[in-house]
């Protein structure tokens, strides 16, 4: 686990200058507040694979059977999904049914990390296109990210939704607000 959360891509500078120029300090991971005690006790926030094949409870999922068969779908499984934009649609979706919410701020070093994935929108899109190399965090939109209230009619809609993937484990040492 240690090697997964430490190993940074050869060309990390480049991508940390990427992230700089555009002004991006923090991302995010929304969760339920009643997830918080498992994230501390289990040192971070794992992906959902990897919590199923661990027998790690997860005491309130954001995601739904739908979502996993899509990360299924693209190989997405044993990725924890970070945002760039703080005011993810999904997250207003999930407190519109009962979820207590709550935003954690994620140092920005995991997007260096090896194995780090990027989508240009939310990689449940069909649509979506997602890799692990410079050009892949180059096709993010940005802008789109930092906007607020994005309305689902908006051209912004789905590029403001666009994602960091790590690989299988974030530790606490990442996680600022925790």
């Amino acid at each position: 686990m240690e090697k997964l959360s430490a190993e940074r891509k050869e060309n990390w500078e480049d991508f940390y200058q990427v992230l700089e120029s555009n002004d991006i300090r923090f991302l995010y991971h929304f969760t339920d507040k009643r997830n918080i005690p498992s994230i501390k006790r289990h040192g971070g926030l794992f992906s959902w694979h990897y919590c199923e094949t661990n027998n790690i409870n997860i005491p309130r999922q954001g995601g739904d059977y739908d979502s996993r068969e899509l990360d299924k779908k693209y190989g997405l499984q044993d990725y924890v999904r970070l945002s760039f934009c703080d005011d993810h649609p999904m997250k207003y979706r999930l407190q519109q049914s009962g979820s207590d919410m709550v935003v954690l701020r994620i140092k920005i070093d995991v997007a260096l990390l090896k194995d780090t994935l990027f989508s240009d929108i939310n990689a449940a899109d069909r649509l979506h296109t997602h890799g692990g190399s410079l050009l892949d965090l180059k096709r993010v939109n940005f802008d789109a990210t930092k906007r607020h209230f994005v309305s689902k009619n908006d051209e912004d809609f789905k590029p403001h939704q666009a994602e960091v993937m790590v690989k299988t484990f974030v530790p606490l040492k990442y996680i600022v607000n925790i």
